[in-house]
């Protein structure tokens, strides 16, 4: 099973691991990708919070949450969590926001 950039649409991260629990066959594997806060957010910036607050508002979502609710609420379930991580953590990854910079 996977969820790719839906899973914060969600407030309830431990429903949504119950859910998947549920449905997914013994031994099967669980992936994907999605919107969340990471450490460097810093919800007294007026910056940052204005940046999550439009794209909250332009992708209909609740409330982002830092990346280590569902993590959590995964290995609350009973998933064993093999790996997550901050893609643009990555050697040469290109800002997600780079194509729409134009010709910069």
């Amino acid at each position: 099973a996977y969820a790719i950039e839906s899973l914060c649409h969600t407030a309830d991260k431990h429903a949504v691991a119950d859910e998947v629990w549920r449905v997914l066959k013994k031994g099967g594997r669980f992936g994907g990708y999605d919107w969340c806060v990471l450490d460097a957010y810093d919800a007294e910036d007026r910056a940052h919070v204005d940046v999550m607050r439009r794209i909250e508002k332009g992708n209909g979502l609740p409330p982002v949450q830092h990346g280590s609710a569902l993590v959590d609420a995964l290995r609350a379930r009973g998933f064993q969590v093999e790996d997550w991580f901050d893609y643009m953590d990555e050697d040469g990854a290109d800002a997600w926001w780079q194509p729409f910079m134009g010709g910069e």
